[in-house]
């Protein structure tokens, strides 16, 4: 008998899922530094609700191809649930500055806190962020940094 593998993909986006990232994560924890943005779309799944499906699935293709627009082409993409992106962002330069962090993440909610076509109407969605950095000098893992950032982003949520 032979086990198959089967990889943790997400169907309609082909993006890795939470359990894809985390392989991810491992894979890539003592490559570099990271910028791991995790992001929670807001009012699309009372969108899905009242619209059905299609639009939501129309609004989550939209909000990921709007960010990788601002992405590094290394940057690594993954869908954590139905209205949940994370992004695992390596640094280019050997300074890391905050400011540019501040404004790379202030550029992404910008872009998906814009308005949505889709099928003659327009949808407006919130997005939450939740950040953390991922330091060569750091004891976590990139894996735990992951959770710290969803963590960060669920109880920003919770809040509203």
């Amino acid at each position: 008998m032979q086990i198959v593998s089967v990889p943790h993909i997400d169907r309609l986006t082909g993006l890795p899922n939470r359990e894809g990232m985390l392989e991810i994560a491992d894979i890539k924890d003592k490559e570099k530094e990271f910028l791991i943005l995790n992001i929670i779309l807001a009012r699309t799944v009372r969108i899905s609700a009242v619209k059905g499906t299609d639009i939501f699935n129309q609004i989550i293709l939209e909000s990921i191809k709007r960010v990788r627009s601002y992405l590094p082409t290394n940057t690594v993409i993954g869908r954590y649930n139905s209205n949940q992106l994370c992004l695992l962002i390596p640094f280019s330069n050997e300074v890391i500055d905050v400011n540019q962090i501040i404004r790379q993440v202030e550029s992404f909610k910008k872009v998906l806190d814009l308005p949505y076509q889709i099928q003659n109407d327009t949808y407006f969605i919130e997005c939450f962020l939740g950040i953390s950095l991922k330091l060569r000098e750091q004891d976590l893992s990139l894996s735990e940094l992951l959770q710290m950032a969803e963590l960060a982003v669920v109880e920003r949520t919770e809040e509203m």
